[in-house]
């Protein structure tokens, strides 16, 4: 066999979006946008398996993961009450494996690598304008990415070159929160 190469690749965006207003005498409004993304990736060479190959062995599984939540309101009258929460939440799972009990023997090299990158934004404001007035807001961005690369138990790798096993994460999260209020109180 010239080579083996196993691969699983996702790109996985989620988008939240949460817009209210109220006006009265008592007025109050809330607005809620949240999105949770947790997509699996898997790529593995299976429990015994046998193979002898001319080149490259390689099992590579890979997650790009993009959530954002926005969340306005606006509240307006005598008493006006604002409230604004955003959530964002990138959870991928990724795993590259050579199985239990495997072996493997590679003209050059043998390569298990697992990678997640995720990025999660948020962005909440609230804001009231009454002779009473209350504004409230939560912005919350999270990437808890977990990324598996192995091989498994009582497996035999032999590579002419090197023998590579890589987990990898790479997040950002970002998030901003305002509320603004205009009255007498």
């Amino acid at each position: 066999v010239g080579s083996l190469s196993v691969s699983a690749q996702t790109i996985t965006n989620g988008t939240a979006r949460s817009e209210a207003a109220a006006g009265g005498i008592l007025s109050g409004q809330g607005s809620i946008a949240t999105t949770d993304i947790g997509p699996s990736v898997t790529a593995e060479i299976g429990n015994r398996t046998a193979a002898r190959v001319n080149t490259d062995v390689a099992a590579t599984a890979t997650a790009t993961v993009t959530g954002t939540a926005t969340a306005n309101g606006a509240s307006i009258g005598a008493l006006g009450v604002g409230v604004s929460e955003a959530t964002a939440r990138t959870m991928p799972v990724v795993r590259a494996t050579i199985g239990d009990e495997t072996v493997i023997t590679a003209g050059q090299d043998v390569t298990v690598s697992g990678t997640a990158t995720t990025t999660a934004t948020t962005h909440a404001t609230a804001s009231a304008g009454a002779l009473i007035g209350i504004a409230g807001t939560t912005s919350t961005a999270t990437g808890l990415p977990q990324v598996n690369a192995a091989i498994g138990s009582g497996s035999t790798i032999e590579a002419d070159r090197a023998v590579s096993i890589t987990a990898a994460t790479s997040n950002s999260a970002s998030s901003d929160a305002s509320g603004w209020i205009g009255g007498l109180a």
